[in-house]
């Protein structure tokens, strides 16, 4: 009878070791077709540059049609580019891996250009090299091209697929756009013409922006670096209908010969398909390795909602012993307003139960902390029913970088101040105010007055400090309720809600003035400006946040014109008050 019982459970052992060697043949299978597929060059080599596997891109860059395993790689590689090859060698043999390094395939067709891309690994114990070959022929073509003639340029740019746009360092407004934008974001190009760069980004590439244009920045100081100042990045775009684009953005540093002024010069390309490609192989490698070896993450197995494991890797991230977990009801360690989605999710979980899921939410420490998690959940066998195995990954660093970002999106890194951006969020939500109070809102688009002078002799350094205290002087004359934004150089816009006549926006502008009039201390010295601006109401002048910004900023610049150090309602322009004697 006991050799029954085992015969039973050496067949039930061999059932299971079946069913996981298929599930891994049909990973490996999949897998296997992603790699095959890929619209980038992928190979697998030896240290000593012997083909070990390659895919059917790998084999068109080469211009080879029967497989090339077994064959040296350096074989195809142009005279021109073997030294880059040996060098990018040495550098995967010493740590581990190379990056965007462009190399020459020769081929009998064509020769084509290459950014090739490798890591090592080890695979049954064997050292292997694997490498990836995106196609750049075509763009280093379109850069190239870019060096003709004024003419040739134009011509070549407005018919080019890539999407090609010039804007200032300084203001970071588009100079220039291609027609190719329409195709790729869905603007027209006069529509970006009057928008700024960060309007077409998210908020993670935007900060990735402006660590690139501070680098370029920085490169204009040096004398004679015109055109050296170079930067490749992907980037996520943000298209007209609402989606996100990943671009690859090439950038270089050009000088304007009729202004002197420093512009970027862009050439960007969609990369949807390499990001999914990316993506696919990335997710079908993580259920591969998953099967084949578990992660080291913190790991719980859950059945009818309670704890039957934990690995001791949980306690770094809650505080708890494993044992303190078995037999636990799992939703009490969930954040009280995380439990619905994470008990909707454990239930869905038993509909598919092929996929994995992954989520994100906070779970309560036995400190009383919060920590956010993401959990990547499956279904197992455990002790012959079915239970949830669940790794958690603590993101909680990654949560409040996160947060970082979409305030810097937001909000002026110099001053503070909020963005037209968000200023114009915060006026459609007091234009509504207005209406439900029958009430009036004021928009005051000022320009500092004899701000030019001071960065001319004081420099741009104690210029932001002026910026800076014009930011804190303009939150002192107003409400809580109102909202002071920079919106670029030395222009600010102050919205005043709730407001019920034209004398409450004149009382606001005659303290504004008589503020930043008072001389600002810039370490030692003593430098004083002046303020123009201009008035616009809502309903009076316009119910539109486009028109009435417009009218305030006509307003403001007729009063500097005009008399300067003043201000003037959109309705009363060709009468701006007097300068205060």
């Amino acid at each position: 009878m006991e050799s029954r019982f085992e015969k039973k459970k050496l067949l039930y052992q061999n059932q299971e070791l079946k069913a996981q060697i298929a599930s891994l043949a049909v990973a490996r299978d999949r897998y296997q077709q992603l790699f095959e597929d890929a619209p980038i060059g992928y190979a697998v080599f030896t240290p000593n540059g012997v083909i070990r596997s390659e895919n059917a891109m790998f084999r068109r860059l080469t211009g080879q049609k029967g497989t090339l395993i077994g064959k040296p790689l350096a074989a195809f590689i142009h005279s021109d580019s073997q030294d880059d090859f040996c060098f990018s060698m040495l550098a995967v043999e010493r740590q581990g891996w190379c990056d965007n390094v462009e190399l020459t395939f020769q081929s009998a067709t064509a020769d084509c250009i290459v950014q090739f891309s490798a890591n090592r690994y080890h695979e049954d114990g064997e050292l292997l090299i694997r490498g990836n070959f995106m196609d750049i022929t075509t763009r280093k073509a379109a850069e190239k091209a870019l060096q003709h003639s004024q003419e040739q340029y134009r011509m070549l740019v407005d018919n080019i697929y890539d999407v090609l746009w010039i804007f200032e360092l300084e203001t970071l407004y588009f100079t220039y756009v291609n027609p190719s934008v329409r195709s790729l974001l869905g603007y027209q190009p006069e529509e970006m013409l009057e928008r700024p760069l960060f309007d077409f980004f998210t908020a993670e590439s935007a900060v990735v922006i402006q660590q690139l244009l501070v680098s370029a920045s920085q490169s204009c100081q040096e004398e004679g670096n015109d055109g050296r100042w170079v930067a490749v990045q992907e980037l996520a775009a943000s298209h007209q209908d609402g989606s996100t684009i990943w671009i690859e953005a090439s950038m270089r540093l050009i000088k304007n010969p009729a202004t002197g002024r420093f512009n970027i010069l862009g050439v960007n390309r969609s990369i949807r398909e390499r990001k999914l490609a990316a993506q696919q192989l990335q997710e079908s490698e993580a259920r591969y390795w998953d099967l084949v070896d578990r992660s080291a993450a913190a790991m719980v197995v859950i059945k009818d909602g309670v704890f039957l494991y934990a690995n001791p890797n949980i306690t770094v991230l809650s505080g708890y012993a494993p044992e303190e977990l078995i037999g636990q009801f799992y939703l009490d360690f969930v954040y009280p307003e995380d439990r619905e989605l994470v008990w909707s999710n454990y239930i869905n979980r038993f509909t598919d139960k092929t996929a994995m899921m992954s989520y994100e939410f906070r779970v309560l420490r036995k400190d009383g902390g919060v920590r956010w998690v993401r959990i990547t959940a499956m279904l197992i066998p455990w002790q012959g029913n079915l239970a949830t195995m669940c790794l958690l990954a603590d993101i909680t660093q990654r949560k409040e970088m996160e947060e970082e970002i979409r305030h810097l999106a937001s909000h002026d890194a110099l001053t503070g101040l909020p963005t037209l951006r968000l200023a114009n969020d915060r006026l459609a939500m007091y234009l509504g105010v207005a209406r439900r109070h029958c009430s009036k809102v004021a928009l005051l688009f000022m320009d500092l007055d004899g701000f030019k002078g001071i960065n001319d002799t004081f420099g741009h350094q104690l210029g932001n400090q002026v910026l800076q205290q014009t930011a804190v002087r303009l939150l002192d004359c107003v409400r809580k309720e109102d909202t002071v934004c920079r919106v670029g150089g030395d222009e600010f816009l102050v919205i005043l809600n709730d407001v019920y006549s034209p004398a409450d926006a004149t009382y606001t502008a005659a303290r504004i003035r008589e503020t930043i009039s008072a001389p600002h201390s810039l370490e030692g010295h003593e430098a004083a400006v002046g303020v123009s601006i201009g008035i616009a109401l809502y309903p009076d002048d316009s119910e539109d946040i486009a028109e009435l910004i417009r009218l305030a900023d006509e307003a403001m610049y007729t009063v500097k014109r005009t008399s300067k150090n003043g201000w003037a309602f959109t309705s009363q322009i060709e009468e701006p008050n007097q300068k205060r004697p």
